[in-house]
Protein backbone atom coordinates (compact mmCIF):
# COMPACT_ATOMS: atom_id res chain seq x y z
CA UNK A 1 0.00 0.00 0.00
CA UNK A 2 1.22 3.16 -0.69
CA UNK A 3 1.98 5.85 2.46
CA UNK A 4 0.31 8.47 3.30
CA UNK A 5 1.55 12.08 3.35
CA UNK A 6 1.06 14.27 6.84
CA UNK A 7 1.36 17.59 6.48
CA UNK A 8 1.52 19.94 9.81
CA UNK A 9 1.08 23.70 8.69
CA UNK A 10 0.62 26.87 10.38
CA UNK A 11 2.27 30.39 10.97
CA UNK A 12 5.44 30.66 12.30
CA UNK A 13 6.14 29.63 16.23
CA UNK A 14 3.00 28.15 16.61
CA UNK A 15 4.27 24.42 17.60
CA UNK A 16 4.49 22.78 14.32
CA UNK A 17 7.47 21.14 14.81
CA UNK A 18 7.04 20.02 18.06
CA UNK A 19 3.75 18.36 17.09
CA UNK A 20 5.99 16.90 14.20
CA UNK A 21 8.58 15.36 16.40
CA UNK A 22 5.79 13.71 18.71
CA UNK A 23 3.85 12.42 16.37
CA UNK A 24 7.00 10.69 15.04
CA UNK A 25 7.82 9.32 18.30
CA UNK A 26 4.48 7.34 18.53
CA UNK A 27 4.62 6.30 15.15
CA UNK A 28 8.21 4.61 16.37
CA UNK A 29 6.86 3.65 19.56
CA UNK A 30 3.61 1.68 17.37
CA UNK A 31 5.84 0.48 14.81
CA UNK A 32 4.23 2.64 12.41
CA UNK A 33 6.54 3.03 9.07
CA UNK A 34 7.05 6.76 8.95
CA UNK A 35 10.04 9.21 8.12
CA UNK A 36 9.85 12.86 9.46
CA UNK A 37 11.07 15.66 7.30
CA UNK A 38 10.46 19.60 7.27
CA UNK A 39 10.66 22.50 4.22
CA UNK A 40 12.57 24.50 3.43
CA UNK A 41 14.92 21.69 4.08
CA UNK A 42 14.59 18.05 4.04
CA UNK A 43 17.46 17.00 1.87
CA UNK A 44 21.15 18.45 1.38
CA UNK A 45 20.11 21.30 -1.23
CA UNK A 46 16.48 22.25 0.60
CA UNK A 47 18.72 22.80 4.00
CA UNK A 48 21.03 25.38 2.10
CA UNK A 49 18.14 26.85 0.48
CA UNK A 50 16.52 26.79 3.84
CA UNK A 51 19.77 28.69 5.67
CA UNK A 52 19.30 31.36 2.72
CA UNK A 53 15.32 31.74 3.27
CA UNK A 54 15.56 31.92 7.07
CA UNK A 55 18.71 34.18 7.50
CA UNK A 56 18.05 36.84 5.04
CA UNK A 57 17.17 39.23 7.18
CA UNK A 58 16.63 42.45 4.91
CA UNK A 59 13.27 42.68 3.15
CA UNK A 60 15.24 43.76 -0.24
CA UNK A 61 17.80 41.03 -0.36
CA UNK A 62 15.09 38.62 -2.10
CA UNK A 63 12.41 40.08 -3.98
CA UNK A 64 9.16 37.87 -3.61
CA UNK A 65 9.98 36.22 -6.94
CA UNK A 66 13.25 34.96 -5.94
CA UNK A 67 11.67 33.91 -2.34
CA UNK A 68 8.88 31.55 -3.80
CA UNK A 69 11.46 29.94 -6.43
CA UNK A 70 13.41 29.10 -3.76
CA UNK A 71 10.93 27.41 -2.32
CA UNK A 72 9.63 25.61 -4.98
CA UNK A 73 13.24 24.53 -5.48
CA UNK A 74 13.74 22.94 -2.56
CA UNK A 75 10.04 21.67 -2.83
CA UNK A 76 11.18 19.80 -5.90
CA UNK A 77 14.12 18.34 -4.72
CA UNK A 78 12.58 17.20 -1.66
CA UNK A 79 9.72 15.35 -3.52
CA UNK A 80 11.73 13.44 -6.16
CA UNK A 81 14.66 12.66 -3.25
CA UNK A 82 12.70 12.05 -0.49
CA UNK A 83 8.86 12.03 -0.28
CA UNK A 84 7.84 10.33 -3.19
CA UNK A 85 10.31 7.10 -2.81
CA UNK A 86 8.66 6.88 0.73
CA UNK A 87 4.88 6.77 -0.53
CA UNK A 88 6.06 4.50 -3.11
CA UNK A 89 7.26 2.08 -0.44
CA UNK A 90 4.44 2.54 2.09
CA UNK A 91 6.05 4.62 4.57
CA UNK A 92 4.09 7.61 5.89
CA UNK A 93 6.17 10.93 5.46
CA UNK A 94 5.34 13.42 7.90
CA UNK A 95 6.03 16.84 7.17
CA UNK A 96 6.63 20.25 8.63
CA UNK A 97 5.21 22.33 6.49
CA UNK A 98 4.51 21.97 2.38
CA UNK A 99 2.33 23.24 -0.43
CA UNK A 100 0.43 24.82 1.67
CA UNK A 101 2.52 27.61 3.21
CA UNK A 102 3.51 28.74 -0.38
CA UNK A 103 0.02 29.14 -0.79
CA UNK A 104 -0.31 31.13 2.53
CA UNK A 105 3.13 33.04 2.92
CA UNK A 106 3.98 34.07 -0.30
CA UNK A 107 0.41 33.98 -1.85
CA UNK A 108 -2.18 35.61 0.90
CA UNK A 109 0.75 36.84 2.96
CA UNK A 110 3.16 38.28 0.55
CA UNK A 111 0.22 39.07 -2.49
CA UNK A 112 1.59 36.27 -4.86
CA UNK A 113 -1.06 35.88 -7.82
CA UNK A 114 -2.38 31.91 -6.87
CA UNK A 115 -0.79 30.35 -10.73
CA UNK A 116 2.61 31.76 -9.21
CA UNK A 117 1.90 29.34 -6.54
CA UNK A 118 0.52 26.41 -7.54
CA UNK A 119 2.20 26.45 -10.50
CA UNK A 120 4.46 23.35 -8.66
CA UNK A 121 1.62 20.79 -9.27
CA UNK A 122 1.96 20.88 -12.73
CA UNK A 123 5.63 21.25 -13.03
CA UNK A 124 7.02 19.24 -10.17
CA UNK A 125 4.15 16.54 -9.66
CA UNK A 126 3.59 17.36 -6.04
CA UNK A 127 1.86 14.54 -4.26
CA UNK A 128 -1.35 15.45 -2.78
CA UNK A 129 -1.72 15.96 1.26
CA UNK A 130 -3.71 12.66 2.56
CA UNK A 131 -4.05 14.36 5.84
CA UNK A 132 -3.37 18.14 6.63
CA UNK A 133 -3.33 19.20 10.61
CA UNK A 134 -3.62 23.05 10.78
CA UNK A 135 -2.18 24.89 14.12
CA UNK A 136 -4.05 28.08 14.82
CA UNK A 137 -3.63 31.09 16.87
CA UNK A 138 -3.65 35.08 16.80
CA UNK A 139 -0.34 35.99 15.49
CA UNK A 140 -0.21 38.66 18.63
CA UNK A 141 0.11 36.50 21.28
CA UNK A 142 2.83 34.60 19.27
CA UNK A 143 4.71 37.58 19.18
CA UNK A 144 4.19 38.63 22.49
CA UNK A 145 4.94 34.84 23.80
CA UNK A 146 8.32 35.84 21.63
CA UNK A 147 8.78 38.82 23.23
CA UNK A 148 8.57 37.55 26.92
CA UNK A 149 10.66 34.46 25.92
CA UNK A 150 12.96 37.29 24.01
CA UNK A 151 13.38 34.99 21.10
CA UNK A 152 15.60 35.54 18.39
CA UNK A 153 13.63 35.56 14.97
CA UNK A 154 14.40 34.62 11.60
CA UNK A 155 13.06 36.56 8.22
CA UNK A 156 9.87 35.09 8.21
CA UNK A 157 8.86 35.12 12.03
CA UNK A 158 10.11 39.31 12.02
CA UNK A 159 7.34 40.18 9.07
CA UNK A 160 4.57 42.01 10.25
CA UNK A 161 1.23 41.14 12.24
CA UNK A 162 -0.97 41.90 9.24
CA UNK A 163 0.97 39.76 7.00
CA UNK A 164 0.27 36.91 9.68
CA UNK A 165 -3.41 38.21 9.80
CA UNK A 166 -3.49 37.59 5.85
CA UNK A 167 -1.57 33.91 6.19
CA UNK A 168 -3.40 32.76 9.07
CA UNK A 169 -7.02 32.91 7.45
CA UNK A 170 -5.17 30.77 4.15
CA UNK A 171 -3.90 28.35 6.42
CA UNK A 172 -7.50 28.09 8.23
CA UNK A 173 -9.26 27.72 4.39
CA UNK A 174 -6.89 25.32 3.41
CA UNK A 175 -9.22 25.45 0.15
CA UNK A 176 -8.59 22.93 -2.18
CA UNK A 177 -5.58 21.09 -0.23
CA UNK A 178 -6.86 18.41 1.21
CA UNK A 179 -10.41 17.13 2.51
CA UNK A 180 -9.09 15.05 5.48
CA UNK A 181 -8.24 18.00 7.34
CA UNK A 182 -8.38 19.20 11.04
CA UNK A 183 -7.80 22.99 12.31
CA UNK A 184 -6.24 22.86 16.30
CA UNK A 185 -6.44 25.88 18.18
CA UNK A 186 -2.77 25.81 19.20
CA UNK A 187 -3.17 28.78 21.88
CA UNK A 188 -3.81 25.46 24.20
CA UNK A 189 -1.36 23.95 26.50
CA UNK A 190 1.29 21.17 23.94
CA UNK A 191 -0.41 17.95 25.36
CA UNK A 192 -3.72 19.07 24.34
CA UNK A 193 -2.38 19.65 20.94
CA UNK A 194 -0.69 16.43 20.82
CA UNK A 195 -3.60 14.72 21.73
CA UNK A 196 -6.25 16.03 19.96
CA UNK A 197 -3.72 15.83 16.72
CA UNK A 198 -3.24 12.29 17.48
CA UNK A 199 -6.69 11.23 18.29
CA UNK A 200 -7.77 12.47 14.69
CA UNK A 201 -4.98 11.49 12.95
CA UNK A 202 -5.38 7.83 14.21
CA UNK A 203 -8.85 7.25 13.13
CA UNK A 204 -8.65 9.49 9.88
CA UNK A 205 -5.50 6.60 8.81
CA UNK A 206 -7.13 3.54 9.88
CA UNK A 207 -10.73 4.90 11.30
Amino acid sequence: MRGKLIAIEGIDRVGKSTLARRLAGFFESTKIPYILTREPGGTPLGEQIRHILLSTTSPTDLCLEAEVLLFLASRAQHVRQVISPALEQGIHVITDRFSLTTHAYQGAGGGLSPAATTIQKELMAVPSIDHLIVLDCDPREIAARSQQEEARLDRFESKSPDYFDRARAAFRSADGFCESRILIDASQPPDAVYEQAESWLMNAMYG
